[in-house]
């Protein structure tokens, strides 16, 4: 009503009507100017609700364009949120992997000078093998061969650096730093329950494709530089250095069914763990060097708290 009044008086005034003496003005005069103010009145009023009309919808519009964006980001999100997961979860232990996800801990950081325990595996003779038994015969030994050390691995906080034909390389300490001491324990207990799951692929092997595979293990901690390498399009997440040259050369040495380690390993483990298995010119390491080895009763019994 406040605005009918305000166009009233505008319309009064345009006509030169004394709005102070309107007893004066003629009433069919006053009655059409109402009639003309509420005719603008109406005509603004329709116009106010058309444009408020237009405003809601294009509110509704622009809403629903936002919506369906955040829809799509988190669309996008969740896509990189499962490639991150399911690219992680197959080398890193699934708590590392979550810690990753939710930015806890970042792998993209500078290449470092790390203290690590690098343990080296393989099968030995699975290369002899490979001609007689065919393409998909290996594959499918080598599958679950894989698949089952991976298991055992994540299970004991291992990082997988690499998998290199029929061998694997494992690192304890990296990404995520841990005490020297609780490094050796876990590699030590990794490769008793690795030694123990392959026992129990073996006898499928046997039956299945008449085949009796061992393997070889070489554990070795000292630091070694350790991070991403390559560019943005390839990179890995490895570590180089003296220290994997020799935990591969010890694996390349040790015999079948045994686990082969330096003297750093050895003084973190009890004495009644570990024999000696002998002095050893490993390849490119100059003089020999002396090498020790889990005894075979904490292998094949599964002895961990072997102090």
């Amino acid at each position: 009503m406040e605005k009918f009044h305000q166009l009233l008086i505008r319309q009064l005034k345009r006509n030169n009507i004394d709005i102070e003496n309107l007893e004066s003005v003629q009433t069919e005069q006053i009655l059409k100017l109402i009639e003309k103010v509420s005719l603008s009145y109406d005509d603004f009023s329709d116009r106010i609700q058309r444009l408020e009309r237009a405003i809601a919808a294009s509110s509704n519009d622009i809403k629903d364009y936002l919506d369906k964006l955040k829809a799509q980001e988190d669309h996008i999100q969740n896509l990189n949120k499962d490639l991150t997961e399911n690219v992680l979860k197959r080398y890193l232990p699934p708590d590392l992997v979550n810690q990753i996800v939710k930015g806890e801990y970042d792998l993209d950081g500078q290449v470092q000078v790390k203290l690590v325990t690098v343990m080296f595996c393989d099968l030995c003779n699975f290369t002899g093998i490979s001609d007689e038994l065919g393409p998909y015969a290996i594959a499918k030994i080598l599958n679950q061969f894989l698949a089952k050390m991976t298991e055992v691995i994540f299970n004991q906080g291992g990082t997988i650096d690499k998998f290199i034909g029929d061998g694997i390389m494992i690192l304890f300490g990296a990404p995520i730093s841990i005490l020297p001491e609780d490094q050796v324990i876990k590699a030590k207990d990794c490769a008793i329950d690795m030694m123990s799951a392959l026992r129990s692929l073996q006898s499928h092997w046997v039956e299945s494709y008449g085949v009796h595979l061992q393997m070889r293990i070489g554990i070795h901690q000292g630091p070694a530089i350790v991070g991403n390498f390559g560019g943005n399009k390839r990179a890995d997440y490895t570590a180089i250095g003296p220290t994997v040259n020799m935990a591969s050369r010890l694996e390349s040495v040790a015999n079948p069914g045994e686990v082969f380690f330096t003297g750093i390993v050895r003084d973190f483990l009890p004495s009644d763990c570990w024999e000696k298995a002998g002095d050893y010119s490993l390849k490119g390491l100059g003089n020999s060097s002396s090498v020790y080895r889990l005894k075979e009763s904490i292998l094949y019994q599964q002895i961990k708290n072997c102090a």
